[in-house]
């Protein structure tokens, strides 16, 4: 066997010294564009609009669907209690009638 390893390394040594001292040639810096000329800003900024609005109104509109079923809520635990919301009964329903018997008929 042979002892090549130190010639070899001195080989490798010597190229990779010879690299580093030869810098590659810097790149140039990219002008920065404006984002009114960016088309890529301009979507997403669109897109970061058009979802703001989506939150807005899906906002709006569980509020208002949140109030009305507070209302309803309201208007049903009303009637439970024996206080009528609604003074008048529906037509044709003067509630003077008998009552549906609350028991449960068996069939045979």
């Amino acid at each position: 066997m042979t002892n090549s390893a130190p010639t070899r390394n001195t080989a490798i040594r010597t190229r990779i010294e010879h690299h580093r001292s030869v810098r590659p040639p810097r790149p140039q810096p990219v002008p920065v564009a404006l984002p009114s000329q960016d088309p890529s800003t301009s979507v997403v900024r669109t897109l970061t609009a058009q979802l703001a609005d989506l939150r807005r109104r899906h906002r709006e509109e569980t509020t208002a669907l949140r109030q009305a079923s507070n209302r309803r809520t309201a208007r049903t635990s009303s009637c439970e209690d024996g206080s009528p919301q609604d003074a008048t009964p529906h037509p044709g329903n003067d509630m003077t009638g008998p009552r549906p018997s609350r028991t449960r008929t068996r069939r045979p």
